[in-house]
């Protein structure tokens, strides 16, 4: 493989992102590797999204700017930008999140060493506080440093996919790189809580996720509102109830994803089999261990 040759197709699928959406481009068109092409899906937004936008596309021919008449869910608009793609690797970039100017090449040379990978990921750096902004990127230690430490290769199908639902893991791997042809039948599930991650779970059914070392993703966790971060919030019996419908919810459309998958790859699991896999390793992750965290604390 040719990393001059390849093309690397980037989706950005973004609604009203004004705030940060210029400091995320600047780190995709300054990327080492510029093969590149930028798909941008902009949701119907209200600020001044789409003038970003059109100001960047005139002035880099890599971008491809699409505006939306009405607004649809996130993972619609996650699947329209890689449906748009051309390339022979595929990513998606959050229009809040930052990443080293090396991203795009060195995760390439995961897939040269692993070419049947599924996604290819590297450090993470989690932050909440763009005014650190003005200071070196080697700034961002001082914030919390996600552990790549879950790999898949070697694992069993049990291992993987309960490691997925791990609290140190999250969704954090839909933005590495990612072997589009694992995409082209994926059914698309929608959910009203994590909608990524019966997509990862997919993935996971058909190749690895693999960590290869040397740059960093700069992960903004200011906003991002999900079913793991409210989880450590028991204000009220209401609440909880609130979380386990969505728990079971997003769980049951993982195990949905999961057994498409499974039978595409001549394997059987019995679906209720995988369901009980997930909501036990999400029941723990996202709602005992806090708990059980804030009991040690008292």
């Amino acid at each position: 493989m040719s990393e001059e040759k390849v093309l690397v197709s980037v989706g950005v699928p973004v609604r009203d992102g004004a705030k940060t959406l210029a400091l995320a481009l600047e780190t995709l068109i300054n990327q080492t590797h510029d093969n590149i092409e930028i798909i941008i899906s902009d949701n119907a937004s209200t600020d001044q999204t789409g003038e970003i936008c059109k100001q960047f596309a005139e002035k880099d021919s890599r971008i491809v700017y699409f505006r939306q008449n009405s607004t649809f869910s996130a993972i619609e608009n996650f699947r329209f930008v890689y449906e748009k793609s051309h390339g022979k690797y595929f990513m998606w970039a959050a229009h809040d999140d930052l990443r080293d100017n090396d991203y795009i090449e060195t995760l390439l040379k995961g897939f040269e060493k692993e070419p049947t990978a599924a996604i290819m990921f590297s450090e993470v750096v989690l932050f909440d506080n763009y005014s650190c902004l003005h200071k070196s990127y080697s700034d961002f230690g001082k914030h919390k440093n996600w552990s790549p430490t879950f790999q898949s290769k070697n694992l069993s199908f049990l291992k993987k996919h309960v490691k997925q639902q791990s609290d140190n893991i999250a969704c954090i791997h839909i933005y590495g790189l990612i072997n589009p042809k694992y995409l082209f039948d994926y059914p698309w599930f929608d959910s009203t809580s994590a909608p990524d991650l019966p997509l990862l779970h997919w993935l996971l059914s058909h190749g690895d996720f693999l960590y290869y070392p040397g740059t960093t993703l700069y992960y903004y966790v200011g906003h991002k509102n999900s079913v793991h971060q409210i989880s450590s919030n028991f204000h009220s019996v209401k609440k909880i109830i609130n979380i386990l419908i969505l728990i079971f919810q997003n769980g049951w459309i993982c195990a949905l994803s999961v057994k498409k998958a499974e039978l595409k790859n001549g394997h059987h699991h019995h679906i209720f089999l995988i369901l009980l896999i997930i909501l036990s390793a999400r029941f723990f992750f996202r709602f005992i261990k806090p708990i059980l965290g804030k009991l040690l604390i008292l």
